[in-house]
């Protein structure tokens, strides 16, 4: 689900689908750790992504649980000498370009505050420095929901590069809020993920 997410995020980057464009072939995604396997093909006029990785021309093996950590360990390629266009589009695939957080949760916030069912002001704090954003101010207000984290987790978070409620779980964000509010900012970050489409 991820990696569909960012697949379409790197092709609305400026420059990657020209650099797509004319490559056909499959790659995968491996975990170093457990079977878990992803494929995308990509064809003259679409590209589709699957479970597994029977039939990938070029193989990137990684420790997923440490792909969006600051300094990942670089992943093992096979096939690359032999599909190189395929290798260097699965490299711009898999590595959409990023903002700073204010500017990744400017534009999800925009988006997700765009649902009437989203609760406001909501707060995002970097606790790398303390710097903060608050969205969908009302006046005399107080944020009815915080988010708090270094900016290389909100960047990811905000990017829909992780899930939030993931991240919350494995301790990697705090958040300050109800379960309810938290469900339905991971709903508009599930939408965001997906390039910005509601979903049921």
């Amino acid at each position: 689900m991820i990696i569909a997410g960012t697949v379409r995020r790197s092709l609305r980057a400026p420059g990657t689908a020209g650099r797509t464009r004319g490559v056909r072939g499959t790659f995968a995604l491996r975990s170093l750790k457990d079977p878990q396997a992803v494929s995308v093909t990509l064809e003259e006029s679409r590209i589709l992504v699957r479970r597994g990785a029977t039939g990938a021309d070029v193989v990137i093996t990684a420790d997923l649980d440490l792909m969006a950590e600051p300094d990942p360990p670089k992943p093992k390629v096979s096939g690359a000498a032999r599909h190189p266009r395929l290798a260097l589009a699965a490299a711009k695939l898999l590595e959409p370009p990023l903002g700073s957080w204010q500017s990744e949760a400017e534009k999800f916030m925009e988006f997700a505050l765009s649902s009437p069912e989203m609760p406001r002001p909501v707060r995002v704090v970097c606790t790398d420095d303390g710097a903060e954003r608050t969205f969908g101010a009302v006046a005399g207000e107080p944020p009815v929901l915080e988010l708090h984290g270094t900016a290389h987790r909100l960047v990811n978070a905000m990017s829909g590069s992780t899930l939030i409620t993931q991240d919350v779980l494995d301790g990697k964000l705090q958040v300050c809020g109800s379960l309810r509010d938290l469900s339905l900012l991971t709903g508009r970050a599930l939408a965001w993920m997906f390039g910005g489409d509601d979903i049921d």
